[in-house]
């Protein structure tokens, strides 16, 4: 997974204006973004983890303040990125003497330019496209979302960042594509669909919601995919794929760093499991507006019982018809646990 690592310091983050907090959390949106307070777990070789994450990434971006200037992190972040020929992006939040030798770098001035926040967008997309994620729902903007008359091909085809997926049945290959749906500040969310189905709104929606194991893995929808096309090949298949954040573990013995999604623990700035359950139940109102509710088929991966539990209670007037399925790993199969949606 490409990604852009942003280098800062502490006390600007933590800062009361709050600026250099909005803007991280306006990337993360919009990109794959490392954050050394969000991407890395306890135990970790920081020096080892963060070498390793500049290294792996598209672009750096440095929010420069007199803090920062004076950080010895700061400068072994920068020092690793120049190493690596990594793009370095200046981003002024305070006015200050340009360290590093990076007087020669054209820099956004957070102060000067009302535009900056948007002018580091444009940049970043040039630069590490690989790490962009979706700013708006191209299948919104498009008219693609729930219309009878596109399949999901034709919509991939339209929409760069797409998913595909592949699983067999009965030695046919069968092909899925996952269109970005909405992005929120930490989560991600996908339709999935056959290759060849049509868009049209059916109201039955397999509900996953991947908040562990290997980041961008494909074993999770593939699996729900063929728990149902197995035992039948025209079940009108219609998944929602809700993916947490990434976080970082770095393993000492192979000396690299992994991606995993966690549901990291809230703090007082941020809660990303009420991120994750935001995630979810926007997808899933945008995908029925002005339509009657679906009923969810429920697969989880991850520690989600929360989440769970509020979408099958009543909020805002909605209300969720849910039936919860088990993964059993001796078996390698799905069974349903509780519910009935029939």
């Amino acid at each position: 997974m490409s990604h852009i690592f942003i280098s800062y310091a502490h006390e600007d983050i933590n800062a009361e204006d709050g600026i250099v907090r909005r803007l991280v959390a306006r990337l993360r949106r919009n990109f794959n973004i490392w954050l050394d307070k969000t991407g890395i777990t306890a135990g970790t070789n920081w020096q080892n983890a963060l070498e390793d994450a500049i290294k792996s990434g598209s672009a750096l971006v440095f929010i420069l303040s007199p803090n920062s200037v004076g950080s010895d992190w700061c400068k072994v972040e920068i020092n690793a990125a120049r190493n690596a020929k990594i793009p370095i992006v200046p981003y002024v939040y305070q006015k200050t003497e340009f360290p590093f030798g990076m007087d020669q770098i054209n820099a956004l001035f957070h102060e000067d330019d009302p535009q900056a926040a948007e002018k580091l967008e444009a940049a970043l997309r040039e630069l590490a496209p690989s790490a962009y994620i979706h700013a708006e729902s191209l299948l919104i903007s498009k008219n693609l979302l729930n219309n009878r008359e596109v399949t999901f091909r034709q919509a991939a085809e339209q929409i760069s960042d797409s998913k595909r997926f592949f699983l067999s049945i009965d030695d046919t290959e069968v092909e899925l594509l996952g269109l970005p749906l909405l992005p929120t500040s930490f989560c991600t969310t996908y339709l999935i669909g056959r290759a060849e189905d049509s868009l049209a709104y059916k109201p039955c929606i397999q509900l996953a919601l991947q908040f562990s194991g290997p980041y961008e893995s494909a074993d999770f929808p593939v699996r729900i995919a063929q728990h149902f096309l197995a035992k039948d090949t025209n079940f009108p298949l219609r998944m929602l794929l809700v993916r947490g954040p990434a976080q970082i573990t770095y393993d000492e013995r192979r000396n690299s760093n992994s991606l995993s999604y966690v549901l990291d623990i809230p703090t007082d700035d941020e809660n990303q499991w009420s991120d994750a359950l935001h995630a979810t139940r926007s997808a899933l109102k945008l995908l029925h507006k002005e339509r009657q509710n679906p009923a969810l088929q429920l697969f989880v991966q991850g520690p989600v019982a929360g989440i769970t539990y509020e979408l099958g209670a009543e909020h805002r007037g909605l209300l969720y018809k849910t039936e919860h399925y088990q993964y059993d790993r001796d078996s390698q199969q799905y069974y349903r646990v509780l519910g009935n949606i029939d």
